[in-house]
């Protein structure tokens, strides 16, 4: 949606849309989703204590992102050849955001005692 409206002025509202639930999909679900969907299928009690905790991570991810998501402006632009997602989030909690975000999408696969999850 947001490669046919963003260079077309007159659908902004269409625009703001699209990014907005882009970002709630990539920015509050993913990083709940992910911890959650590797935890239910975990069976060894040590790795599902691993998986807990990254699914607490996955939570302040989740209630921090939701409320910059729902206080602070988002847009998004074509630049080069992908789109570029501008959020105004502050930036003295960027470093930090984007290490709990990673904790919680990329590392529960690797916690897993499921054979090939870390493939996912």
């Amino acid at each position: 949606m947001l490669w046919i409206t963003l260079p077309k002025p007159a659908f902004t509202i269409i625009q703001h849309n699209a990014t907005v639930t882009f970002l709630f999909f990539a920015q509050i679900v993913w990083p709940l989703l992910v911890p959650i969907s590797i935890l239910v299928l975990e069976k060894k009690e040590k790795r599902i204590i691993a998986q807990k905790v990254l699914v607490g991570i996955g939570a302040i991810v989740c209630i921090y992102l939701t409320y910059c998501l729902l206080t602070m402006k988002v847009s998004s632009k074509i630049e080069g050849h992908h789109i570029l997602y501008l959020q105004n989030y502050p930036s003295s909690l960027k470093n930090g955001s984007i290490v709990l975000y990673a904790l919680a999408t990329i590392v529960p696969p690797f916690f897993s005692s499921i054979r090939g999850m870390w493939l996912l």
